[in-house]
């Protein structure tokens, strides 16, 4: 079955409801998929923000180079994720993206988007997935200043355990989680050690 057809069209479809068209222009997407290896590198910072994609398998992670040599994490995307869309209107990238693990994505290019917006039921399923997105790195950035490292912790690994439940990935409430304790500090802005 395509991924399309599962992770990502079941949360567009919580936004409204999908008709056969908009679904085959979805569905049209997946026609160029590229098999990425654990560490891999999507694209770097400042590059061109040409493309978009979507998480078919495997994790990846949005990131950016800190001047004293660290990284920090904004964001881990898990199987129908779309990546890069937050470079939407802008011409250069915004961060880093690379894979946690072996995967598959789905890229596809800002025209392919434009014809997506043109149908609205996806115009507002893409928007509110984007916005939650936002919202959850908000939230993110509210816990890191406000909260201690073991709550900070503990909502990162609940705020992973919701995302994963929305996506038929949760199985007697315990998940696999490919994360290193060095992704995680960098995520979350503590030591290594």
């Amino acid at each position: 079955m395509a991924l399309i057809d599962t992770v990502v069209m079941r949360g567009l479809s919580t936004q409204g409801a999908l008709s056969p068209e908009d679904k085959a222009l979805l569905l049209g997407l997946e026609i160029s998929p590229r098999s990425m290896t654990a560490g891999e590198v999507l694209w770097l910072e400042s590059a061109d923000a040409d493309l978009f994609c979507v998480v078919k398998e495997g994790w990846a992670y949005s990131y950016r180079n800190l001047k004293n040599g660290s990284k920090q994490i904004l964001k881990f995307y898990l199987p129908g994720d779309i990546i890069g869309i937050r470079d939407f209107g802008f011409t250069r990238r915004l961060a880093s993206a690379a894979m946690i693990n072996e995967g598959v994505i789905y890229p596809f290019s800002y025209q392919q988007l434009f014809e997506l917006f043109g149908r609205s039921n996806l115009a507002v399923g893409i928007m509110a997935t984007a916005m939650r997105q936002q919202a959850q790195l908000s939230e993110r950035l509210i816990y890191l200043g406000k909260y201690s490292a073991h709550e900070q912790l503990a909502h990162f690994l609940y705020e992973i355990y919701l995302r994963l439940k929305r996506i038929n990935a949760v199985e007697d409430n315990s998940f696999l989680m490919p994360l290193t304790q060095e992704l995680i500090s960098d995520a979350l802005g503590m030591s290594r050690s």
